[in-house]
């Protein structure tokens, strides 16, 4: 069939679609299509999709109009007939003329082939390669139910169509060529929608596919490419920047919203009174950031009264759009103002008192309840760190005491900073001020660590009081949740983060039962505290095998620690990075060590043994010799795990190994003639094997030999 090549495009316009996912719902459309257009045998050269407010769409250049099969011909297979059948011609006058006469094709087409004593009988038959014209509805209806995986649709008309939302138009074209199809009740057409704010929402004709972009940009006022959108932008921003002396800074993530608010961006320089300079500065790009517009900064980098908003396209009524906006920010600044100086009448501390009103979690007591529980924990975990508790108790005292202020109620994303910029004003330790600010710091895995070990501190504590608290709701009802409504592997991930990361020695068993015993005392709960740790601990320990699996360490190495219950994660990652250090070095003196290892507990196959070692029950020399050198293994074992000194703690490994494996090869450990002695034998055994488990289970790696 000839091949006809073409620009195929597709075009949804909607009502205003939801930023935060513009970017995913285009990148989703054209994968998509991609999938179905190669799974169907249709080339093309490249594919665009175009996501803006109210439309997506998606431009695929060069597509062949007609399927590009490699077989023109496929063989479809009839009756099986017996050969060592009797009746095998009258099997093939039944069966074969009948299935011939059922399918409408002649016999003489038909043809053989024998296989295992069985005639099978078969016809070729030519395809046709079918055009995308047949493909398009059910092409557009496995797309957008594709889409529904990730997104939420709902039913907007009488139809029982479902989408992101309302769809008021439907562009198909070939070329020139209107592709006829129909969805969600609406007819594919030639005609895109125009700018909503320009010329009534007219439609705008398209003479050709490959025009899309050019026609809806001249007649449309719409720019519907993002980057070309991002551009423009930028473009107009360090436009305004360089004519006005302005240093305009933004976040990408904002940014990128601000693109995707309009269809035709233009940007306008407006100000707000010079009074409102007096506010803290975060407080003034948090209004001016709720409300969409850029706040700039002077030379000298100290924030401008003078801010950017940026409108979707330019109306007959901009002005009073930019006094309408004017009229907002500078209402909001006046709150603050208000807020501030009505909040500034009292010094930070004494808000303290008014956390008793807000309540930390149902049944789980007060705000007040957790700063009391906090200057618990600072104290247990402080006892290895040796650091400053003045600094620290001033901190925790202070460090919740703006939640319950009048400018955190108005401006809540400003916690922390509003408690820092408080204490600043009274005069307070400048570690203390930052401290409260940088004590919520992690927010997530990803953020940065808090730059003193004070706030890391004081994080680890707040985190942790917080997991533990959520935790126990209902007998840890929330950990074992599949979805995480409050957050807690987020919150776990960091705990982690902060104990690697600035090597925090902290035994989570006890930690955790310590925190649960802070809430029976402090909040009168009554909680099954060892069933609690347990659950607890091992979600904890859990986010924590899945992050050092995906920083590279293997399974295995981790599973050997926790199966001996070491529940210092900072420990856990200093003795796998020494394995895999000593491995690499030392490699075969560890598989020997490891060796050995085996052959004793493929050894211990009973527990049917005495408990304690009689000296007299032991009659030949070398069982004493070994029992002499288990004591001073015994001792030197526990020595260098506790100074942590793994270098020679796996050398007395190795020289162990060798000394237990001569004497295994010497003796006979299974003697039914002298049970007494086998039993004795058996039990040091039992506990050579035991000091080889106080540093890890060596049984997880076996495979490794």
């Amino acid at each position: 069939m000839k091949k006809i090549l073409g620009n195929l495009l597709i075009e949804l316009c909607t009502e205003e679609l939801p930023i935060n996912k513009l970017k995913n719902i285009g990148k989703d459309f054209s994968k998509y299509i991609s999938e179905f257009l190669l799974l169907n045998n249709f080339n093309y050269l490249n594919i665009d999709y175009f996501i803006s407010l109210r439309r997506i769409s998606c431009l695929i250049y060069n597509l062949n109009y007609y399927q590009n099969l490699k077989f023109n011909k496929i063989k479809i297979y009839g009756p099986k007939i017996n050969l060592l059948d009797k009746d095998y011609k009258i099997l093939y006058k039944e069966n074969i003329i009948s299935w011939c006469k059922y399918k409408n094709i002649n016999l003489n087409i038909l043809k053989y082939k024998d296989k295992n004593n069985m005639r099978i009988f078969f016809y070729n038959k030519k395809i046709k390669e079918k055009s995308i014209s047949y493909f398009i509805k059910k092409f557009l209806f496995i797309i957008l139910n594709k889409l529904k995986k990730n997104n939420n649709f709902m039913r907007w008309s009488k139809y029982n169509f479902k989408f992101i939302r309302p769809v008021n138009n439907l562009v198909v074209m070939f070329n020139k060529k209107v592709i006829k199809t129909k969805i969600f009740n609406i007819k594919s057409t030639n005609f895109s929608k125009a700018h909503k704010f320009i010329n009534n929402y007219n439609n705008i004709y398209l003479n050709n596919s490959i025009n899309y972009l050019k026609l809806l940009r001249k007649k449309g006022n719409v720019i519907v490419d993002f980057y070309e959108r991002k551009t423009l932008l930028n473009k107009y921003i360090n436009k305004i920047a360089i004519k006005n002396k302005l240093i305009i800074k933004y976040n990408k993530y904002f940014f990128y919203k601000l693109i995707n608010l309009s269809e035709f961006p233009i940007v306008k320089l407006f100000k707000f009174n010079n009074k409102f300079l007096c506010l803290p500065y975060q407080v003034i790009c948090l209004i001016l950031k709720n409300q969409n517009c850029l706040y700039t900064l002077d030379l000298n980098k100290n924030i401008s009264n003078k801010y950017l908003i940026i409108l979707d396209n330019k109306l007959n009524s901009y002005k009073r759009t930019l006094l309408n906006y004017n009229n907002i920010i500078e209402s909001k600044l006046n709150d603050a103002v208000y807020l501030l100086i009505n909040d500034r009448k009292k010094p930070l501390i004494s808000f303290l008192i008014n956390l008793k009103k807000i309540v930390f979690y149902d049944n789980f007591g007060n705000l007040l309840n957790k700063v009391t529980r906090l200057l618990y924990l600072i104290k247990y975990i402080n006892k290895n760190l040796n650091l400053n508790l003045n600094i620290l108790y001033r901190s925790v005292i202070l460090c919740k005491c703006d939640l319950s202020t009048s400018l955190y109620k108005e401006f809540n994303e400003l916690k922390g900073f509003i408690g820092m910029y408080y204490s600043l004003l009274d005069k307070e330790n400048i570690i203390v001020s930052k401290i409260i600010k940088q004590h919520y710091y992690p927010k997530n895995f990803n953020d940065n660590l808090p730059n003193n070990i004070y706030s890391c501190i004081l994080s680890l504590c707040d985190k942790f009081d917080t997991l533990v608290g959520i935790s126990i709701l209902n007998d840890c009802y929330y950990i074992n949740k599949s979805n995480d409504p409050y957050e807690l592997r987020r919150l776990s991930l960091c705990i982690i983060k902060i104990i690697l990361l600035k090597n925090i020695n902290l035994n989570l068993f006890n930690f955790v039962n310590y925190i649960i015993n802070l809430y029976i005392k402090i909040n009168n709960n009554n909680n099954n505290n060892i069933k609690n740790t347990i659950l607890i601990v091992n979600f904890i320990l859990k986010r924590f095998l899945i992050y050092l699996i995906k920083l590279g360490y293997k399974k295995s190495f981790i599973i050997s620690f926790i199966n001996i219950k070491l529940f210092n994660i900072l420990e856990i990652k200093n003795r796998i990075d020494f394995i895999l250090f000593y491995k690499k070095y030392m490699n075969n003196e560890f598989k020997y060590i490891l060796l050995i290892n085996k052959r004793i507990k493929n050894i211990i196959r009973s527990d049917k043994f005495y408990n304690r070692i009689n000296l007299i029950n032991l009659e030949y020399k070398q069982d004493i010799f070994l029992y002499i050198s288990y004591k001073i293994f015994l001792n030197q074992v526990n020595k260098f795990i506790y100074i942590k000194d793994y270098n020679i703690l796996f050398r007395i490994y190795y020289d162990f190994s060798i000394k237990i494996n001569n004497y295994l090869d010497n003796n006979r450990i299974y003697n039914n003639r002298n049970i007494t002695l086998q039993n004795h034998r058996l039990l040091i055994i039992k506990k050579i094997f035991l000091l080889f488990l106080k540093f890890m289970d060596f049984s997880c790696i076996y495979n490794i030999l």
